[in-house]
C-alpha cells in the first residue's frame, strides 16, 4: 500500500458510510486503557482485513503515543509490536495534516 492509496483511503471515508472517526475507546477512560482498546481494536481490524478500520486504528494508536508524556510514549511504544508501532506513528504523521481539513 502506498501514501496515495492511505490518502485516498482517508479522505473518501464518507464515500464508505463512516460520516466521522470515532475512537475505539472513551474518553473518560485512562491512558493505558485507551491504548490497549486501540492496539486490540487495530489487531482486530488487521486480522478482518478491513482496511479502513485498520487505518482509522492506527491513526488513533499513533495519536494517543503522539500526545503521551515522554515516560508513558516509551512504556507505550514497548507494548506495541515494531510492525504496529511503525504503523501508528506513520499514519498519525501523515494523517494529521490530512484531517485537519476535514
Amino acid at each position: 500500500m502506498n501514501i496515495d492509496q492511505i490518502i485516498d483511503d482517508i479522505t473518501h471515508l464518507s464515500d464508505i458510510g463512516i460520516s466521522q472517526m470515532v475512537p475505539p475507546y472513551e474518553d473518560q477512560m485512562e491512558d493505558d486503557q485507551k491504548l490497549n482498546a486501540t492496539y486490540s481494536a487495530l489487531r482486530r481490524s488487521t486480522a478482518l482485513k478491513s482496511r479502513t478500520l485498520t487505518l482509522i486504528n492506527a491513526y488513533y494508536l499513533g495519536k494517543l503515543i503522539a500526545l503521551a508524556d515522554k515516560t508513558n510514549a516509551a512504556k507505550y511504544k514497548k507494548r506495541l509490536t515494531a510492525h504496529y508501532l511503525k504503523m501508528a506513528q506513520r499514519l498519525s504523521t501523515y494523517s494529521s495534516s490530512i484531517l485537519c481539513r476535514y
